[in-house]
């Protein structure tokens, strides 16, 4: 069973465009087309080579969606600092400012976490 290596692909390509998206915009495109080639690339390999796993039935993905969670919060405060510190969005009180754009993100992250019950 190889499906950790798929999250492991998953969550690699999450943290790249969580953390470097800021810095390089283009990012968003080559992640993409990097997706496509790859996905064609392992088709043949897919179709021909690789034996069915027997599917099992789960709830969740288990300690990768910790890891995901884990990655999206830091990624709030990289990319606030980004934003403040290294592009000089603001002259005055870049810490106050970082300080409460953080709180009010996470909050906003917190409310949204809620999953509707069913």
């Amino acid at each position: 069973d190889r499906t950790w290596e798929g999250y492991n692909q998953i969550t690699i390509a999450f943290t790249t465009l969580v953390l470097f998206a800021p810095i390089v915009p283009f990012l968003y495109l080559m992640m993409f087309l990097v997706g496509v080639v790859s996905l064609n690339a392992k088709k043949r390999e897919i179709i021909y080579y690789s034996k069915r796993t027997l599917p099992i039935k789960v709830k969740t993905i288990g300690f990768w969606l910790k890891i995901l969670k884990a990655v999206s919060v830091i990624g709030v405060f990289f990319n606030i600092a980004l934003i403040i510190f290294v592009r000089n969005a603001i002259s005055d009180a870049k810490s106050i400012v970082y300080f409460s754009c953080v709180f009010v993100i996470l909050v906003l992250k917190y409310i949204f976490s809620f999953e509707s019950g069913t």
